[in-house]
């Protein structure tokens, strides 16, 4: 925040953290054994080629001509790497990737570092995911589809989202979405992203984990119809550049200190220009080891960081919050995370009331109402977004998600947050309001 791969590859943004992330799992690749996640390949490989086989001819018109097993490769430095129409590459070459080779009308992956990665950090749904957008690019090949690097990465990553969905409606005979699979979706497309900053017209680019996440929930909630019509009107793209060498060293963060006062300034902005008995709302922050702040009666509990008091109009916070989440996601995951309650003062202000959920998922709307406003130099504001800002809201997001909540219907998964904040983001602030139905 501040003031004013190889085509038809899923390359990774952080191979380096790949290499680290090589366990027992590499190890028993590199030694010919059959890793864990085995199963899930074979499982998600045969499930994949079923959904398109269904698929395909509603979507384009024509019959999916399935992958042979013998042409989805692992492969490590051990082994021989596979070659994509005569280029002669070494381990190192694809190290850290998976790839659907056009040419040998092959899915490829690295068996080694990429997928013992995904495997210790996001469990054996993100290999899942990984080989759904590689067979993404296997029906753009087979439905003669072209186009810029990041419009095909868009597209693929759309598909996978569809295909998750046909699994999370219970239409997979092997498969099923197990509570939280989404989740480590969202955090597996933080490590596969473009670092802040990047051309969207370069060669390689992928695009921002907002923008990838993004493509998959259009794939997940409109299905691979949608999809298929990226080709003539695909999604909006939010990558950004910096705007100077020091903005890029800083990573676009802009220092603490002045971050929770400008979020609050310009809130009072936003909210004033939408709310004719807009009261300003007063934030103080208390210390953790003390007493716990009241409101009326009550008494915040432990379990809680962040609160807003209706009584005395304040918002109060453990003093230890700010810089916790400042280290976790950066500026704007702080000021997401202020956005989100001043949305909690101003239901309360409203008198808006109804499902917790349902309140949930609007606070998050509105939250992102207000970024997109900022997107848009709106409600005549002095901010501007950097480079990751948003990828910093996905990462807030999920430090946040309260799981017994989730678990117990009371709650909404980082994905739901994420996908409201995304309505808020390119819609405006109208949308937000039916998440909580008048009474």
């Amino acid at each position: 925040m501040r003031i004013v791969a190889l085509v038809a590859a899923l390359v990774i943004a952080a191979s380096t953290a790949a290499a680290t992330g090589a366990s027992a799992a590499s190890a028993a690749s590199a030694a010919g054994q059959q890793p864990a996640y085995e199963t899930t390949i074979k499982l998600a490989v045969d499930d994949i080629q079923q959904y398109w086989s269904d698929t395909m001819p509603q979507v384009y018109g024509i019959s999916y001509r399935p992958i042979p097993n013998s042409k989805v490769i692992p492969y490590t430095s051990k082994t021989r790497t596979p070659q994509c129409g005569g280029e002669r590459r070494t381990y190192r070459d694809v190290a850290g990737n998976a790839f659907y080779c056009s040419l040998g009308k092959y899915v490829a992956y690295d068996d080694e570092k990429l997928f013992p990665f995904l495997a210790k950090e996001y469990g054996d749904f993100t290999i899942a995911l990984a080989l759904a957008h590689e067979w993404g690019h296997a029906i753009q090949d087979q439905a003669g589809i072209t186009g810029p690097t990041i419009a095909l990465e868009q597209q693929a990553d759309c598909f996978a989202g569809a295909w998750v969905r046909h699994v999370a409606d219970g239409k997979s005979e092997t498969l099923s979405l197990n509570e939280g699979n989404l989740d480590t979706g969202l955090a597996g497309f933080l490590t596969l992203r473009d670092a802040p900053g990047s051309d969207a017209s370069a060669a390689d680019a992928h695009g921002s984990a907002f923008d990838r996440v993004g493509a998959f929930q259009e794939g997940y909630d409109n299905g691979a119809t949608r999809c298929a019509d990226f080709a003539t009107n695909p999604p909006p793209l939010t990558e950004i550049a910096f705007s100077n060498a020091a903005e890029a060293t800083a990573g676009g963060n802009a220092p603490l200190r002045e971050v929770v006062p400008d979020a609050v300034a310009d809130l009072d902005k936003y909210w004033s220009s939408l709310l004719t008995d807009y009261q300003t709302v007063a934030l103080a922050s208390f210390d953790p080891t003390g007493k716990r702040p009241r409101c009326g009666t009550a008494v915040l509990p432990k379990t809680q960081d962040i609160a807003f008091c209706s009584l005395t109009n304040t918002i109060a916070v453990d003093r230890t919050l700010f810089p916790n989440v400042y280290k976790r996601s950066g500026d704007f995951g702080v000021a997401a995370l202020v956005a989100a309650e001043w949305a909690v003062a101003m239901q309360q202000h409203e008198g808006v009331t109804g499902d917790e959920k349902a309140l949930e998922l609007q606070q998050s709307c509105f939250t992102g109402s207000w970024a997109g406003s900022l997107a848009n130099g709106g409600h005549g504001t002095t901010l501007t977004l950097s480079p990751g800002d948003l990828d910093e809201v996905i990462q807030s997001y999920l430090i946040f998600t309260d799981q017994a909540k989730v678990d117990a219907g009371t709650g909404a998964s980082a994905f739901e947050n994420v996908d409201a904040f995304r309505v808020g983001f390119f819609q405006g602030e109208q949308p937000c309001l039916a998440y909580v139905p008048s009474s």
